[in-house]
């Protein structure tokens, strides 16, 4: 049987080239790989915190005489602490019992960090993986829904489609956090909202996290639909990129707003092509989200990938209250004495 532990610097260099010979374009470890003498440190004194402080991913290890038979990487999933996402569950497929460690490595941070806290384990797999697929729903896990990601390239003698006047929409501010967490959980389905809930700070970051995403060179903007002084929100857009080339395109839209969906798509696409006329433009919308994804490809979005969404619920039993430590039920006797009992 395998050993299981955390990342140490003599595992790296395997891990490392696991990574290089496993994993998809789209998982990118650029700092594990370059600065691996300081990442080290850190990630060692990281496992030791509790879940609201650790400040990097987690990585564990299964090895078998010295060599690091497979990895398994999982980090937090927003600002939500008892929410956590596995990003990369990579075996040596040279080993002969390699669905097994897989198993091994899987059922051990789920039982590690559920302990800690985590009640929701998320992991996103591609539907046409099958091995992938079969380990993960041996392990608990079941289907959540489907990610559909979409992108848009504008051609050169192409001029965009303007949207209607939007009436309501304004820059978000700090104070709107609370209600686009309420206007995110509507925009899922109901056995979905647990699953998949966000904390306010995943829609309006604080200032340290604000200065994190500027001192890395991220530029993000929000905007919001309201009506009059009312505090209910019908609709959300916000763009983000690192490069001004490559942008990202967000969608909150009110189940009660529906009609109003083309319009905050095309806004956000307008906003996005003054600052590059020439922007690669991503968005992704969840499987049920029908019309969304139909108004995508009416504006010319083309489906790139397709990602299944698992989850697994970490519960831990609640113990029965002992029986000495309940408090005794008080008789009163005609008079307002109470008895001896």
């Amino acid at each position: 049987m395998a050993k299981i532990r955390s990342l140490g610097n003599k595992e790296c260099k395997q891990v490392l080239s696991l990574l290089e010979r496993f994993s998809g374009d789209e998982f990118s470890y650029p700092v594990l790989e370059r600065y691996q003498t300081l990442y080290m440190p850190f990630h060692f004194i990281s496992q030791f915190l509790p879940l609201r402080l650790k400040f990097l991913p987690s990585i564990y290890v299964a090895t078998a005489e010295g060599k690091v038979l497979g990895l398994i990487w999982l980090s937090r999933d927003g600002h939500r602490q008892d929410r956590w996402k596995i990003e990369q569950v990579i075996i040596d497929p040279d080993y002969y019992s390699a669905y097994d460690v897989g198993k091994q490595l899987i059922y051990y941070v789920i039982n590690k960090f559920g302990a800690m806290g985590v009640e929701t384990f998320l992991a996103y797999a591609d539907p046409h993986y099958t091995e992938g697929l079969a380990l993960l729903k041996e392990c608990g896990f079941r289907h959540c829904t489907k990610m559909h990601t979409y992108q848009l390239e504008r051609p050169n003698n192409n001029t965009p489609e303007k949207g209607r006047f939007i009436q309501g929409i304004r820059e978000a501010k700090s104070s709107d956090a609370r209600e686009l967490q309420e206007l995110h959980s509507e925009t899922l389905l109901p056995e979905l909202r647990v699953s998949l809930r966000r904390s306010p700070e995943d829609f309006v970051p604080g200032f340290a996290e604000r200065l994190k995403r500027n001192l890395q060179g991220e530029f993000s903007k929000r905007w919001v639909v309201s009506q009059g002084s009312h505090d209910y929100l019908y609709g959300s857009v916000s763009i983000s990129t690192w490069d001004y080339k490559h942008y990202d395109l967000s969608l909150l839209i009110s189940p009660a707003w529906e009609d109003g969906t083309e319009d905050l798509v095309l806004f956000g696409i307008e906003q996005i092509y003054k600052s590059c006329q020439h922007a690669k433009i991503t968005v992704q919308a969840y499987d049920f989200q029908k019309q969304k994804l139909e108004i995508l490809e009416q504006q010319g979005f083309q489906k790139t990938a397709t990602t299944e969404i698992l989850v697994k619920d970490y519960w831990i039993p609640l113990k029965d209250k002992p029986l000495h430590s309940r408090n005794p039920v008080l008789l009163f006797a005609k008079g307002g004495k109470t008895s001896p009992a």
